[in-house]
């Protein structure tokens, strides 16, 4: 009996290396995954010389890949993207974007909001009211134009609170960095900035997870008990389980308050990466979806000493390094600008993308103008909320993958994430340039604010009693600490 040797010899044998073999499936894996880190890398490039996020290199590049680009070259999605290779591709990148919804949970800053509750409830619930009233009413269209007969079985009210969400989130891990390239992280503008992206960014995900719960619960009974599931996890997440997991680490983070150790140790590094695949487990299974666990077990982690600022730096580099493009990437590939064909095609397009700046922009400015600053900052505000990016491609992903966007559908709303993430920096330094930071910086209270974000300083600026802030305690320095990464 003859035996196949080429799959064992390799290319001496005459294996073609880019042919998918079910035996070895990793051999095409690795190849997909080496040409689209380089080409996310070279793509970032000239896109980081003019401050843009590495995400829309990422989703660019998977566009170029996809069938709207390269695609269309004879054999070239059969040989390096085949259809065959796909269910292992998407496992890793699912698994990418649950460790990345860790780390943005290690992100939240928890004292960061209580310092700032005021503002941050303010700015970050009126800058999502407005794009969610927006997106429902767009929400009508979209309906009646791309589902139609086949959408009969999805309800209007589950789609309209989607496109809902999908207009109102901000992407808080690129708006972080967005903040430190143009040096506002202690400006009063990225003061107020973050304390509402923090804000938006959980309720964005609630709001995300009773979309996925109204998709999967195939009647009101089942939607209240998944929700149900979802807060009695919410709540044994917060309370049981973070003391159990402070208690574990306790020993840990004494050893590095006291510099016996640099950085957490492994096992402790293995206990909470598996307490976080057991959290996206749970709520995968019960119907919301994995990330949201993921978030939560993120949220819990000790701040003290600056724990979860180390557990981001052992996890960061391989996660958003290598893993997170491939998701990127992923949902660049299943985007087809060939589908939007058509006039009206291009006016959703386009008009989703006015009305999803605006609505940002608008809920921005109006929230800011409430504390009394001054029109430019109350701009800049907007601007910068109107930020879409990584949480924006996460959530159309998880809405694709859930029956809820067609491609249609979802390719115009890529379209939409690009341009409004692109926009954002250069919008921010037109609206609040470097020689108005410089003008007001001549007060003391601005360059007070720049040294130490002082509350109580913000306060004599206003020259009233009215708080801009609850609290007269400067901004902890592990915060920024906490941002940084």
């Amino acid at each position: 009996m003859a035996v196949d040797t080429a799959s064992v010899a390799g290319i001496v044998a005459g294996r073609n290396p880019l042919e998918y073999d079910p035996k070895s499936p990793y051999t095409l894996f690795l190849f997909q995954v080496l040409v689209i880190v380089v080409l996310s890398e070279l793509l970032y490039y000239p896109l980081s010389k003019i401050k843009q996020p590495k995400v829309i290199a990422e989703v660019i590049v998977g566009i170029l890949l996809g069938p709207s680009v390269m695609g269309r070259v004879p054999n070239f999605t059969d040989t390096v993207f085949p259809e065959e290779s796909m269910p292992s591709f998407t496992l890793v990148a699912n698994i990418a974007i649950i460790l990345f919804l860790f780390l943005v949970g290690l992100e939240v800053d928890v004292p960061f909001i209580k310092k700032n509750f005021k503002i941050a409830v303010t700015v970050g619930v009126i800058n999502m009211a407005i794009p969610f009233a927006l997106g429902c009413g767009i929400a009508k269209g979209l309906y009646n134009e791309y589902l139609g007969p086949e959408g009969s079985d999805l309800s209007f009210t589950t789609y309209m609170v989607f496109i809902a969400v999908a207009m109102c989130v901000t992407a808080f891990p690129v708006l972080v960095r967005i903040l430190m390239s143009l040096e506002l992280t202690k400006d009063r503008v990225g003061i107020i900035t973050l304390s509402a992206g923090v804000l938006n960014d959980l309720l964005g995900w609630i709001l995300l997870a009773l979309s996925i719960t109204l998709v999967n619960a195939s009647n009101p009974v089942n939607t209240v008990y998944i929700l149900l599931l979802a807060v009695a996890w919410f709540i044994l997440v917060l309370f049981p389980i973070r003391y159990v997991l402070c208690w574990l680490l306790k020993s840990d983070i004494a050893r590095i308050k006291s510099g016996e150790r640099s950085k957490p140790s492994t096992l402790s590094l293995t206990v909470i990466v598996l307490l976080t695949f057991v959290s996206s487990f749970y709520t995968d299974i019960i119907g919301v979806h994995s990330i949201f666990g993921a978030f939560l077990i993120g949220l819990i982690v000790p701040r003290e000493v600056e724990f979860s600022s180390l557990i981001n730096e052992q996890l960061e580099g391989i996660v958003s390094g290598i893993l997170v493009p491939l998701y990127f990437t992923l949902a660049g590939l299943k985007c087809d600008f060939g589908l939007l064909n058509t006039g009206i095609d291009w006016a959703y397009t386009i008009g989703i993308i006015c009305l999803a700046f605006a609505g940002k922009l608008l809920g921005g400015f109006v929230g800011t103008k409430l504390f009394g600053l001054p029109n430019r900052d109350c701009l800049t505000v907007g601007i910068l909320m109107s930020c879409k990016g990584i949480m924006e491609i996460v959530v159309l992903t998880t809405g694709l993958n859930a029956g809820l966007l067609t491609p249609k559908v979802f390719s115009i709303f890529i379209v939409m994430t690009l341009v409004s993430t692109f926009l954002t920096t250069p919008l921010t330094k037109l609206a609040y340039p470097k020689w108005y930071r410089e003008k007001i910086a001549g007060t003391s209270i601005n360059e007070s604010i720049k040294e130490s974000a002082s509350i109580s300083e913000i306060k004599e600026y206003k020259g009233t009693e009215e708080a801009l802030f609850e609290t007269t305690d400067p901004l902890a320095p592990s915060s920024s600490s906490a941002l940084d990464h």
